[in-house]
């Protein structure tokens, strides 16, 4: 074999090989091809999904946005109604309270304010916004009432501290500690203590009128009020500290 056919075999084994490869690549383009098509296929299927999950979930975030704004609204608008109905609700639910009284056998001072204090805040939104309506009516001679026993569970107190020992217990039980004491001088210096503890506990008192009117009464008419409750234990003491000193 002379060199010409040798070349012509090299050439053409080197065709042959390049042909090969040819049809290798052209069967991984293909193949290529193929997998570029299902992956848009697959991706254009996701967005059809994607789109349509989008029209089904957002009507259902409007909704849900919606009804979240709705309950923000509703909450105050039933604290309001509940605040609303408590008042028609007042004078039925502490009528009895009021009744009772305040003080040994009644209610309890602290219960029996608490319920003044609702009937006073009743009688403000009905005098403001139904002032033509029978619960107004209602209230306001509830607490009207309860401020009268209020007054005089006041002057009962005072009575009870303005009242005097008997001389003879007394006498018996200073003769137990000093015998150098006289009745007479036993009899004004403990008539002086019992009035020292009848101005103590009216002065007491006094101040917590004044802190029970502060929620009841408008600040223009407590200092009138002030007085027409505590005129008359004044006056007694008034006359109580003149007798001493004659």
């Amino acid at each position: 074999m002379n060199i010409i056919d040798e070349r012509k075999v090299e050439i053409s084994n080197k065709l042959k090989k390049e042909q090969a490869n040819l049809s290798l690549l052209q069967e991984r383009l293909t193949k290529s091809a193929q997998l570029t098509e299902g992956i848009s296929s697959i991706l254009n299927n996701f967005e059809q999904r994607l789109s349509r999950l989008e029209h089904t979930i957002l009507p259902v975030y409007i909704e849900t946005e919606t009804l979240r704004t709705a309950q923000t609204n509703i909450e105050p608008t039933l604290r309001l109604l509940d605040n609303v109905i408590s008042h028609f609700e007042v004078s039925s639910d502490v009528e009895h309270i009021v009744e009772r009284g305040p003080g040994e056998g009644g209610t309890d001072l602290q219960s029996y304010m608490n319920a003044l204090e609702r009937l006073s805040k009743a009688q403000k939104y009905f005098e403001k916004n139904i002032p033509q309506s029978v619960e107004l009516i209602n209230v306001t001679s509830l607490f009207l009432k309860g401020s009268d026993k209020l007054n005089t569970e006041f002057k009962t107190i005072l009575d009870k501290y303005n009242t005097p020992i008997l001389p003879v217990v007394l006498l018996d039980l200073i003769n137990a500690e000093d015998m150098s004491y006289t009745g007479e001088e036993l009899d004004n210096e403990q008539e002086m203590d019992n009035y020292l503890i009848s101005v103590m506990a009216l002065y007491r008192l006094m101040q917590f009128e004044q802190l029970l009117m502060k929620d009841i009464i408008t600040s223009a008419h407590q200092p009138r009020v002030f007085e027409l409750i505590v005129r008359e234990a004044m006056d007694i003491i008034v006359q109580d500290g003149e007798v001493i000193y004659l």
